[in-house]
């Protein structure tokens, strides 16, 4: 109901509302509901069920009545019994499911929670507070893992709780882990939402096991994920997240039979400020070596674009080397150090050193990264 019919109604004397159209359960509904909060609305109740005596809603009106009365077993009896006449009455089932969890039915509450959640979502942030409740019972986890999932909107409304805070986090990587071990497609976007939340809580070690354990086995290689570009984007933050950008031109260019793939960055005659290919690793404290292929053609940069690692939570830098202009194909080496304190994780990222966006400073040509691969070093 809308402030202004609410306005309205509250302005009515509920016996003329009644008088008004005496069939309509609609209108009796409304002003029951409205001078529920401030008086008994018992008669006009009685009223409304001697007219529609199968109409579900007022037997959720007078469980609530009695509920304010502080008679709990009979208003769940009323509750009980408007469910009986139409399943999906919100009343009803939001008081049901209260009553539930305080009596911990934990399995009947949750398949109360499904069709809450289904048929209002709108309504989803009440329920948000029962949720770490149902879901460290184990027969309301195993429901809700296996039933939400079903119906990707409800699933959404889930996780956006579940990633509003560290304390929930720990229930939506485990439903995302057990998700992709039953082999449910398109996760990509689930995955990479609990992981971006992980890092925005700083726990590194979370969101790289989160990405670890719901990766391809055979696409686990190295230190660098999709090191040679070789497989789709996930859009996760431990694969390539390439940025769009007006100026460049990015494509990654697929295996055409001759083992060969890459990425492919354009740029289009104009200034730009770069910083749109990045991706974390992992790698603990010592000596490493980045090896990076690469192809420029006719590349002509005011500033070189310059690959870097940086730390992570410190974001001190331990490698920046420039790729060159020109029109070339090579492969270059370059040692650097993980230090041992605040580097839990690496950035990998290109990037150009901040210059005036005059169309004196203009990018042209292609640059192709081939490969990006990092190795230990033996020795300190």
């Amino acid at each position: 109901m809308t402030n202004g019919a609410s306005g309205l109604v509250s302005s009515f004397d509920p016996a003329f509302a009644l008088r008004i159209n005496p069939l309509r359960s609609d209108d009796r509904i409304s002003v029951a509901t409205e001078k529920i909060r401030d008086s008994d609305v018992s008669d006009l109740v009685e009223k409304g069920l001697s007219l529609s005596p199968i109409d579900a809603r007022f037997y959720s009106l007078k469980g609530i009545t009695a509920e304010k009365a502080g008679d709990r077993k009979t208003a769940s009896d009323f509750y009980r019994y408007s469910l009986d006449l139409l399943p999906t009455e919100r009343q009803a089932l939001s008081r049901q499911f209260v009553f539930d969890i305080e009596q911990e039915r934990y399995a009947s509450a949750t398949k109360k929670l499904e069709v809450l959640g289904r048929r209002w979502p709108d309504r989803w942030g009440d329920l948000e507070p029962a949720l770490p409740i149902l879901l460290s019972d184990p027969e309301s986890y195993d429901l809700i893992m296996r039933r939400f999932i079903a119906y990707p909107p409800l699933a959404s409304l889930l996780l956006r709780s579940l990633t509003k805070s560290a304390q929930t986090l720990p229930f939506a990587y485990r439903l995302t882990v057990d998700w992709h071990d039953r082999g449910i497609a398109d996760l990509n976007g689930v995955i990479n939402l609990v992981t971006n939340s992980f890092l925005r809580e700083y726990k590194y070690t979370d969101a790289y096991l989160l990405f670890q354990l719901t990766r391809p086995e055979n696409s686990r290689s190295g230190y660098v994920y999709n090191d040679a570009f070789a497989m789709p984007f996930s859009g996760n933050a431990f694969d390539w997240k390439v940025r769009n950008q007006a100026g460049v031109s990015f494509n990654r260019i697929a295996d055409n039979g001759n083992g060969a793939s890459a990425l492919s960055m354009r740029f289009l005659d104009t200034p730009i400020q770069f910083r749109n290919v990045t991706q974390l690793v992992r790698l603990i404290p010592g000596p490493y070596e980045a090896t990076i292929s690469y192809e420029g053609r006719d590349l002509i940069m005011p500033k070189p674009i310059r690959f870097a690692i940086r730390c992570l939570p410190s974001t001190t830098m331990s490698m920046s080397v420039p790729l060159q202009a020109g029109t070339y194909e090579r492969s270059e080496s370059h040692a650097f150090r993980v230090p041992v304190e605040n580097c839990v994780l690496q950035e990998l990222y290109l990037y150009n050193d901040k210059l005036p966006l005059s169309w004196r400073n203009r990018y042209r040509g292609t640059l192709v990264l081939k490969s990006i691969k990092i190795r230990r070093r033996s020795g300190a």
